[in-house]
């Protein structure tokens, strides 16, 4: 049923792409019938499930939904609500989020879950329409779109086009100053239905509830609502044409939502003093102390990245310059205090209920960072994640022998660490370790191979330090090496050392001859 719907649903956006592909200024009429169509609202249930996020102010959570009222009459109930125009959108919850790399913290407004799910049935069938509008330049947030593309294209009008000048751009408080009326406006361009401006028009002015306060605001859209990134592009799309048709002529704007780049061969504070204009007359304003003109030997920041032209190795013979990109200090920093707020002291969880939920952090750094030259980056990272897991299994075998902190470093807890590091090689080989950042580039059949660089060739080839983990290694060096101290070592045996390891990880399950002849010679 659900891929039937998901056809079904497809099938209408593409006919509204093509009618709106069309006439660029055509006004669509007849939406709201469509809105409430039950695929489309299953389809935006579908969605907001996949998406999570915690409750609004109702604290109706996802699971209770699922649970006590049942996906099915929720989403009838939310249809005759729809259908008779008695819906009424409720306020947001205002929380307040972390921003890496500053003490300032971000506001988050939360809607109701029939408030999500609402929007995204909005966002599905008034999407499509706006998307034939929308300028190339535009990145963020849009289907078919991710943030890799916006940094392909600063990379390669950096190395192979001549431009060497940026305008790093930072808006001040975007979501929070959208003026309101405008943004009807804009809107009202492409859609005249009624019933469906008056619901945009109803999450805009619901209200934001912070501490049993409920206020009211003419501008901002609440940044966590379904349809705002939509809203968002919407605003800025006037700004894309605004700059296409009288910006500064061979430069090259480069939006990811409200975050923006303008690249320029030269005149970087021509296009900043034109750009302030622009955005002055939309209502916006830029902020003066992240917004600069930057060369690009001097390095800038954007979507995450640190970029900087400069000089080729020795090796690659045809291009002596190139625009170097890898992951700011900002993100790095933050990817390490998550690890370590999800390491911590959690003693309670297993080896391997830790690693599961540190994996989906990794892998999504991973995959993000992946396409910048960060091999150095994810060596030390990883060499980080491993350090600190180490850590964790040697507290819980000293914990559980009962040495003394004073006496970590003695012979004994060379033992300990031994134990340590098969532990670790133990769930390695299950695939029960985290994903390792700094593992090598792969083509298309699956195997190892170097990168392609200007004079070499693309194939092949067999590294054993690829191969073979860090873990395995300094594992094979404890095995050969012999602990030469004047008091001897105690001896742990097979028994004595999986009564040091608590908490359900045992290592005696393994039925693989050589994993036990190593615990033989640990012991």
């Amino acid at each position: 049923m659900a891929i039937n719907m998901l056809a079904t649903v497809q099938a209408l956006q593409e006919a509204l792409s093509q009618a709106a592909k069309q006439s660029l200024d055509r006004r669509f009429g007849a939406l709201f019938d469509k809105v409430y169509r039950d695929d489309v609202l299953w389809q935006a249930w579908f969605h907001v499930r996949r998406n999570g996020g915690g409750p609004g102010i109702d604290n109706e959570t996802l699971q209770f939904i699922e649970n006590e009222i049942g996906v099915g009459n929720f989403l009838r109930q939310l249809r005759d609500e729809l259908k008779t125009e008695t819906y009424r959108a409720q306020p947001v919850k205002r929380v307040w989020i972390e921003k890496p790399g500053s003490v300032v913290k971000r506001p988050l407004g939360i809607p109701v879950i029939k408030d999500r799910v609402a929007q995204t049935a909005v966002k599905l069938v008034i999407e499509p329409i706006f998307e034939e509008n929308f300028l190339d330049c535009s990145h963020g947030f849009r289907p078919g779109r991710k943030p890799h593309d916006a940094i392909e294209v600063i990379q390669r009008s950096i190395t192979f086009e001549g431009y060497r000048e940026v305008v790093d751009a930072d808006l001040k408080a975007y979501f929070d100053t959208i003026p309101q009326d405008r943004l009807l406006e804009l809107v009202g361009r492409r859609i005249s239905d009624r019933r469906v401006l008056n619901l945009i028009k109803a999450w805009l002015r619901c209200g934001v509830m912070e501490e049993g306060k409920l206020t009211y605001s003419s501008t901002g859209t609440p940044q966590g609502g379904s349809i705002s990134p939509l809203l968002s592009n919407v605003y800025l799309h006037a700004f894309d044409k605004m700059w296409q048709r009288w910006g500064v002529k061979g430069t090259k704007l480069v939006r990811y939502a409200d975050d923006f780049v303008i690249l320029c061969r030269r005149g970087g504070q021509a296009a900043l003093g034109l750009a302030a204009k622009f955005l002055d007359r939309l209502g916006l304003t830029l902020n003066r102390e992240k917004t600069h003109v930057v060369h690009v030997s001097h390095g800038f920041d954007f979507l995450g990245l640190s970029f900087r032209f400069g000089k080729t190795s020795a090796a690659a013979k045809k291009l002596n310059y190139n625009c170097y990109r890898w992951p700011r200090r900002k993100a790095v920093e933050s990817l390490r205090k998550k690890i370590q707020e999800k390491i911590g002291r959690r003693y309670y969880l297993s080896l391997q209920e830790l690693i599961r939920e540190i994996n989906p952090i990794l892998r999504g750094w991973f995959n993000y960072f992946k396409v910048a030259h960060s091999e150095r980056h994810f060596y030390r990272l990883d060499r980080f994640v491993m350090n600190r897991l180490r850590i964790f299994v040697i507290t819980i075998l000293v914990e559980a022998c009962g040495v003394s902190p004073v006496n970590f470093l003695t012979n004994w807890v060379c033992s300990v660490w031994r134990g340590a590091m098969f532990l670790l090689s133990d769930n390695r080989i299950k695939n029960e370790l985290p994903v390792r950042l700094n593992e090598p580039n792969r083509n298309s059949v699956g195997q190892n191979c170097r990168r392609a660089v200007p004079g070499k060739t693309r194939r092949p080839v067999r590294r054993g330090g690829f191969e073979e983990s860090s873990t395995g290694k300094l594992l094979r060096h404890h095995r050969r090496k012999q602990w030469r101290t004047d008091r001897p070592c105690p001896k742990l045996n097979e028994s004595d050392f999986y009564s040091t390891i608590p908490l359900g990880v045992k290592l005696g399950e393994s039925t693989d001859q050589d994993h036990q002849t190593t615990l033989r010679r640990i012991a």
